[in-house]
């Protein structure tokens, strides 16, 4: 029995309650990518970061409560006393591996602060306690904490935060670069910060996506040109070991020295091309590439990578290269307000005390400092007017080589990239006709909805919403693949083996993947034969997001032509529909003509032509300037405006044609793998909280599929389909959530992004259990997700349909729903549990009601993701 039919009711309120907690949830999280503080952003742009979220959480887990301890008093040091302890920090780096570690650590102790709930950070000195120093993120500083303790006591007027901060200003100078300012006033914890999760929890790994870099330095209230000149400052000293970190390798050739001239950190990353490498011991992708000086061999994370590729980093990355007293005087401030984290609101600066470097002549910036806003000192702007034709090619040759960083920079450090996204760029599109466009795309909409309702009661199958679900299918696995050749197979090999794997899927799932999905063919002649570099990173990430600009004429063909209405519509343009009232002229700012823009609005045309979608574009698309970019994607956008109240309405007027996928129609021959990351990219639609950021997971660069359970490399490939859209959900929403099925989810094997895996299964759900380093990986992960899992069986020896969904008696079924459902209204962990629409009948639903009685935040939603394990 269906579950619409049963209570249509109550299945609507959990879908209201659920949207209005995604939609809030959304807003935040699209407020903290698409658009920094202090400049306006686009709607179309928030994808380009990507969507790898942090942890940046004020307070630990509920479960286990921390009271923030008392503190020492501050530092009561004489001004030779603290002369004396920067004479001393000089000789405890020497002896520690060098002053890069000595400059980590003060980095390290600050960057966990949080603005907005004002705890971590440089004050307390959570970093001598083995909760913090023993973290991960802290990899290789032991040895400096336990160094700078000891020195401690042979000063114990000094406070264990101000030694850590100040020999962070020390280390860099003493390692020539630039002095910086400092004030002590930071005092002591007397007991350990919170364990779970620890305040270190909050410091941004080195693989961490452009949105991860842009939503660690928010949470520490930083702008982005202060964003970029951190991470370009921080990494221009030393490197990284496999002991430590798991990366290997030089961030300059002059290693453990400050390199010169001092923004050669932005320069070597602009200006040589990169290559993917694995590290063989610890599976860490990092980028390598040979500079000029004596062919020395130097390494950037993917972090460092994300100020290049991500144009709300890339102006301010080439504007640093180009000018170095810039660069310099702006680290100079960035770093000193970086120490001083919490001055005024958790500590106050002593400002009997200034610290002016090692030749006592440099003044700083005083002992307030507000923001480096990204509206202040801005550099000059492109050669020839905004809309010139010298202006427009400067854009185009930059565009490409900024996105791509397998290529060198041949022409970028010869001028100077438009202004920042606050300046005016005067976009052609008219606002007002777009809200005419969206007017009368509503009116025909609904009257194509009227007019289908009268000719189809029985709505047919829908085979372009088949086609498109397929098409989202095949870019989660295409990317899979991908990582997975990078890392099994890195070299110049791995494009081969890539492509001969995505032709294996193409094959085994020809009905839908095959003749059905334009998207995969047309990523493969878009890659074309000769990319074997990380072009192919590049180029998803902004293809990203294309799928939702071009996937409104996607979705208006599924809505007009079969008439199968989704939530993912309406969600999408509704999280964009809430930016557009905030930022009014947010596509018309020169983000839109910003490299990765371009490159992306570029890609997107050529792509819909490619698709020739006749019925809203001619055969023949010419190429458009930045300007004319913004039209067409405007344009989408108020047509899927237009579309939001008839698919509303059609949504709400036909619950039981939500899903794609109808497993009671005989007429369906898919192959079973097939449906599971259709069936999971169903979910997707009804609970995505991003409009436009798809994300192209960039931070799983070590992922590594084992297929020791599958039976073949094609069912492996397919399988972590699944595992890759199931961790996007999970990644995307938020929530902690709890899946129960016996079947389909024992390929969950490609899990290496989890950071807590609670494996609550049968005793013969261990051999599902793959046996690699990605379960050491675990310990790592950054977002607060969990996920339960019951009853895992074993692919081996699944060669049928049967086999692989084995259907129980429905009477030990009813039981263990029963404990299923009890058990998460009694557990505080999940907030989403997902049930096959088969296993929801009338007996059950007793127990789900007393189950959301109990607790009110728990949605338990049918999703055909585990409707064929019951």
């Amino acid at each position: 029995m269906r579950t619409a039919a049963l209570q249509p009711r109550r299945l609507l309120q959990t879908h209201q309650g659920l949207q209005r907690r995604i939609l809030h949830t959304g807003r935040a999280c699209l407020r903290a990518m698409a658009a920094p503080r202090d400049t306006a952003g686009c709607p179309f742009l928030a994808g380009v970061l990507g969507s790898m979220p942090t942890n940046p959480m004020d307070a630990p887990a509920p479960a286990r409560p921390w009271t923030p301890p008392p503190m020492s008093d501050a530092s009561s040091c004489t001004a030779e006393e603290y002369e004396a302890i920067a004479r001393e920090l000089v000789q405890v780096a020497q002896q520690t591996e060098g002053l890069p570690k000595l400059f980590r650590l003060g980095f390290h102790t600050s960057g966990h602060w949080s603005a907005q709930g004002r705890t971590g950070g440089p004050n307390g000195g959570w970093h001598r306690f083995p909760v913090d120093y023993e973290s991960p993120k802290n990899a290789g500083l032991k040895p400096t904490i336990l160094a700078l303790t000891q020195l401690k006591e042979r000063h114990p007027r000094i406070t264990w935060a101000d030694l850590a901060t100040f020999g962070a200003a020390v280390a860099v100078e003493a390692g020539g670069g630039p002095p910086i300012a400092w004030y002590p006033g930071r005092r002591d914890a007397l007991g350990p910060g919170p364990s779970h999760p620890p305040f270190s929890q909050r410091l941004a790994p080195g693989d961490y996506s452009p949105s991860g870099v842009m939503d660690f330095y928010t949470n520490m209230g930083m702008s982005v040109r202060e964003a970029v000149v951190l991470n370009a400052g921080g990494h221009s000293m030393g490197g990284a070991d496999k002991d430590g970190s798991g990366w290997d390798g030089s961030f300059t050739p002059f290693d453990d020295s400050w390199p010169t001239p001092a923004n050669k950190h932005l320069l070597d990353l602009l200006r040589y091309g990169w290559t993917t490498e694995v590290v063989e011991e610890t599976s860490r992708v990092q980028d390598t590439t040979y500079t000029t000086e004596g062919g020395a061999a130097v390494i950037r994370f993917p972090t460092d990578m994300a100020i290049r590729t991500a144009c709300a980093f890339s102006y301010w990355a080439v504007a640093y290269a180009r000018n170095e007293a810039a660069f310099v005087k702006d680290f100079q401030r960035a770093f000193q307000r970086m120490l001083q984290l919490g001055a005024g609101e958790t500590w106050e600066v002593d400002q009997s005390y200034q610290w002016k470097g090692l030749k006592g002549d440099f003044e700083g910036f005083g002992p307030s400092i507000a923001p480096h806003l990204d509206t202040e000192d801005i550099p000059a702007g492109a050669p020839g007017a905004p809309g010139s034709a010298e202006h427009q090619a400067f854009l185009a040759g930059l565009a490409q080589q900024l996105a791509d960083p397998s290529r060198p920079l041949a022409s970028a450090l010869r001028s100077w990239l438009p202004g920042p996204p606050d300046l005016p760029f005067r976009c052609r599109y008219n606002l007002a006709c777009g809200r005419h466009l969206a007017g009368t795309v509503s009116w025909i909409g609904l009257a194509s909805l009227l007019l289908f309702w009268l000719r189809f009661p029985e709505p047919p199958g829908g085979t372009l919403a088949k086609a498109f679900m397929g098409t989202q299918a095949a870019v989660f696995i295409a990317e899979l693949l991908w990582r997975r050749c990078s890392v099994l197979q890195p070299g110049a090999t791995r494009y081969a083996r890539w492509r001969e794997a995505l032709v294996a899927v193409l094959r085994l799932n020809e009905g839908l993947l095959g003749s059905r999905c334009l998207w995969a063919k047309v990523y493969l002649e878009e890659v074309g034969p000769g990319s074997s570099g990380t072009g192919w990173a590049g180029m998803l990430r902004h293809a990203m997001l294309l799928i939702n600009g071009s996937g409104v004429v996607v979705r208006l063909m599924i809505w007009a032509t079969p008439m199968r209405i989704s939530w993912a519509l309406p969600l999408h343009v509704l999280m964009a529909a809430a930016l557009i009232p905030r930022f009014p002229e947010c596509c018309a700012t020169p983000a839109l003509a910003s490299p990765a823009a371009q490159q992306l609005s570029q890609r997107a045309y050529r792509l819909l032509g490619a698709l020739r979608f006749s019925l809203l574009l001619p055969d023949s698309l010419p190429r458009l300037d930045p300007a004319g970019e913004c039209t067409v994607l405007m344009t989408f956008t108020h047509i899927a405006l237009g579309l939001v109240l008839p698919a509303l309405i059609g949504t709400l007027c036909n619950l039981r044609h939500l899903t794609i996928h109808d497993p009671y129609d005989e007429a369906d021959s898919y192959s079973p793998l097939t449906q599971l990351p259709l069936h999971t990219l169903e979910l997707l639609g009804c609970v995505q909280v991003v409009p436009d950021c798809l994300p192209a997971l960039t931070t799983l660069q070590s992922l590594a599929v084992d297929g020791t359970n599958m039976q073949s490399e094609d069912e492996a490939a397919v399988a972590a389909g699944l595992t890759l859209a199931l961790l996007q959900l999970v990644q995307l929403t938020r929530l902690e959530l709890a899946v129960w099925s016996p079947g389909p989810l024992a390929s969950l094997t490609a899990l290496t992004s989890l950071r807590r895996l609670c494996w609550w299964a049968t005793p013969d759900a261990g051999a599902a259990l793959p046996h690699g380093r990605w379960l050491q990986q675990l310990q790592t992960f950054a977002a607060p997700v969990s996920l339960v899992v019951h009853s895992l069986p074993a692919l081996e020896g699944a060669h049928s349909l049967e086999q692989l969904y084995p259907y129980p008696e429905q009477e030990s079924q009813d039981v263990q729903l029963r404990s299923i459902i009890r058990w998460a209204a009694q557990h505080p962990a999940p907030q989403l549990l997902l049930l096959g629409d088969r296993s929801l009948n009338a007996r059950l639903w007793p127990e789900i009601v007393e189950a959301t009685r109990l607790r009110p935040s728990l949605h338990i939603v049918p999703s055909k993701i585990v409707s064929h394990g019951f």
